[in-house]
């Protein structure tokens, strides 16, 4: 059985590679993947681990950015001394959710679970939920936000897409003005209508209203134009099309 492991600390990594081959020596190790980026390329290439072991806050930003960049294919055991991220983490196919330090018995039972499901199919957990909760869920329709004066109210539906970068999210509206949102884009995709918003990479989220045209771009990417947006180029990867593609074609 082959585990990857993301950790981007040293002693994290030597920590769990330990306890699993205390477990299991005949388990082969791969890794670490210590950020974002060579997640991101990793997953790119072909791979063939059975379970991933994933640390969340890495050095770069939450390794649910990689996983939204490209949907893992292997279930994924998450590890992080932080127990706010339960909802998410199971929501980008984790199985289990261990807190640091991780016990010994909640690693084997987690480890034992992957065991019994590494070659079965995963289900999209994201996707799959997201369906249920839209049958009985209020989506967000306004955000009240901030001005030089006081506040403003805006309606979701004039947004045309959200920004992330360097830890500030902004709203982009209809008539070509911003506003910044006091929500990270892993929030907002909880509180948006997955009809009508979807996050095409780890910095944008767009209202399906404003989409113009996709236009082919190099290495099976695509770019997508917005109304209103005429200097915005939004570059989807190759593995997010297909998905992509199936949420327009409704």
């Amino acid at each position: 059985m082959k585990v990857l492991i993301i950790e981007d600390e040293e002693r994290g990594f030597s920590r769990l590679k330990r306890l699993l081959l205390n477990m299991d020596h005949t388990l082969e190790i791969l890794g670490p993947l210590t950020s974002i980026k060579t997640t991101i390329e990793y997953l790119q290439m072909k791979h063939d681990e059975d379970v991933i072991f994933a640390d969340i806050r890495l050095g770069d930003g939450d390794v649910f950015e990689a996983f939204m960049e490209i949907e893992p294919s292997s279930p994924v055991i998450f590890t992080t001394a932080y127990n706010e991220y339960a909802l998410e983490a199971f929501k980008s196919k984790g199985i289990a959710y261990l807190q640091k330090p991780i016990l010994p018995a909640e690693l084997e039972k987690a480890l034992s679970m992957a065991k019994s499901i590494c070659n079965k199919p995963i289900s999209n957990y994201a996707q799959t939920e997201k369906k249920e909760m839209a049958r009985g869920k209020k989506w967000r329709d306004y955000f009240l936000v901030n001005i030089y004066d006081g506040f403003k109210l805006i309606k979701a539906e004039n947004i045309g897409y959200f920004f992330s970068e360097n830890g500030v999210v902004r709203a982009f509206l209809r008539e070509g003005k911003s506003v910044s949102i006091n929500h990270s884009l892993n929030d907002l995709e909880q509180q948006l209508n997955p009809d009508v918003f979807f996050r095409v990479n780890r910095q944008y989220i767009i209202n399906i209203s404003f989409i113009e045209k996709l236009t082919k771009f190099f290495n099976y990417k695509m770019i997508i134009k917005l109304y209103g947006f005429t200097d915005l180029q939004i570059i989807v990867s190759k593995e997010r099309i297909s998905q992509l593609k199936s949420w327009l074609d409704r």
